[in-house]
């Protein structure tokens, strides 16, 4: 077997920067409301959009190491962008550069310039960029030292075991003793300079390997055929689609990949059209005019939250009564699903939650919580009755159901398609009831409840006025 532990522990140190860093963030909001005395409100929205920001840029990097650097650049540059990151954090407390802004060296906002405030800001972008250029790197340069002949299996010589037992042993006992350390730490900028310190050990620890790792040129990225379908079919609007399927443009020396024409989303069959005034040579070379039918289709799957993309996947790989078995396709496709349904979980809370407020008589304001937990608890429910009948409602006609005793058997596309269905009747009905509905002002009633309760108050007792009522 190949011995490829050397690299291997030099990368995987890494993880130092990516555990440090998770440590910071974590103490990030008690360090903006206990030195910067930001709202705790405030303080949040800075480390969610962190978070957030964080969270969306692997999608964006992915693409662009699988299409253009490469695995080792983008580890390479998320590296240095740590570094430099958490140094940044760590000379922005107010201590580290206070002889040189002539400011004062107190954990207190008025020791806090515009230099501390500008690098604060400038490190959380990036520690973002390194965080992401990890998630999407780290992996599978980590995977690409191992060489074919070795059939993944990665193993030490004998005569340096000890020496790899004892890196794997300060590779992962470092940053839990910094983690359970650091919380003892007063000082601030010891807190951020420890977790600096050990980013910048562990870059240059990975930089030290450079001789011995195995460099992979780009691959080519999934997502550059769906950008091409698009622009394809975006570029060719205006022309009409052929009935005859047949006459659309494939190729047949990819028999292996050929994924047959559907009916679904036919506007985008466009990008497969052939136009009459050039020749199809000349047409081929630009793949941003004219796109292969599979290359269409496996567009197409993309479009539906990815069920179907899914169960494509393992059809072709034979992996149908395999459920233990690994499919083939990266995590990052339910990244945008993910997205969507975490806003749209964070909106409607919200909504529910305004509305309750905002409608119910005051003396039910109590319950405001209650019954918004109510009404998602219902929704719960609801979904569980959902998959009854839905499952019910398939197995009609002695038909196969959707629901099978393994995931790859089940055709959760199929009911993600009628969640779709309902959720746009619920739509619809959501908008003919709210246009309905009889709203009341919530803040001038309450306004003036408050002022008619000031004035019961602040009023005088006159007893002709008492009088005068009875």
């Amino acid at each position: 077997m190949a011995s490829v532990m050397g690299p291997y522990l030099k990368i995987t140190v890494l993880i130092w920067a990516d555990v440090l860093a998770a440590y910071a963030l974590w103490v990030m909001q008690t360090y903006l409301t206990n030195v910067w005395k930001m709202s705790i409100t405030n303080a949040a929205a800075i480390v969610n959009v962190f978070t957030g920001v964080s969270t969306l840029l692997p999608l964006a990097l992915t693409f662009l190491m699988d299409t253009f650097f490469g695995n080792f650049w983008m580890l390479l540059f998320s590296s240095l962008s740590y570094c430099v990151g958490m140094g940044f954090l760590a000379m922005s407390t107010p201590p580290v550069l206070s002889a040189a802004t002539g400011t004062c060296n107190n954990y207190d906002p008025a020791c806090i310039g515009d230099t501390q405030t500008v690098l604060f800001y400038i490190s959380l972008v990036l520690i973002a960029f390194g965080m992401a250029g990890h998630i999407s790197s780290l992996g599978p340069f980590i995977m690409d030292q191992v060489p074919p002949e070795a059939g993944g299996n990665v193993e030490a010589p004998p005569n340096e075991a000890p020496y790899v037992c004892l890196a794997i042993f300060a590779m992962v006992l470092v940053p839990i003793i910094a983690v359970f350390a650091l919380p003892y730490i007063k000082p601030w900028s010891i807190r951020f300079g420890i977790p600096a310190i050990c980013t910048l050990v562990s870059t240059l620890i990975f930089l030290s390997g450079l001789h011995s790792y195995i460099y992979v040129e780009p691959r080519g990225s999934s997502l550059t055929h769906i950008f091409q379908v698009y622009v394809a079919s975006t570029l060719k609007i205006h022309h009409h689609r052929p009935r005859d399927a047949a006459q659309l443009y494939e190729r047949d020396d990819h028999d292996d990949d050929l994924v047959p024409h559907t009916n679904r989303f036919r506007c985008l069959d466009k990008a497969a059209i052939i136009l009459p005034n050039q020749t199809q040579e000349e047409q081929e070379r630009n793949k941003w005019k004219l796109c292969r039918v599979t290359e269409v289709e496996e567009t197409k799957i993309t479009i539906p939250k990815v069920e179907a993309r899914r169960i494509n996947v393992i059809t072709k790989h034979g992996l149908l009564d395999k459920p233990d078995e690994t499919i083939p396709m990266s995590i990052f496709w339910l990244l945008p699903q993910f997205l969507l349904l975490g806003a749209m979980d964070g909106l409607a809370r919200k909504g529910v939650e305004g509305f309750f407020h905002d409608q119910v008589p005051k003396s039910m304001r109590a319950y405001m919580v209650l019954f918004t937990e109510a009404v998602f608890g219902a929704g719960i429910i609801a979904s569980v009755l959902s998959v009854y009948i839905s499952n019910k409602v398939s197995k009609r006609g002695g038909r196969q159901g959707w629901f099978q005793y393994t995931l790859n058997r089940s055709r959760l596309d199929n009911y993600y398609w009628t969640l779709a269905a309902l959720s746009a009747i619920n739509l619809v009905f959501f908008a003919v009831v709210a246009s309905c509905y009889s709203y009341k002002d919530g803040e001038i009633e309450d306004d003036e409840d408050d002022l008619s309760e000031d004035e019961e108050t602040s009023a005088p007792y006159d007893d002709s006025a008492s009088c005068c009522c009875c």
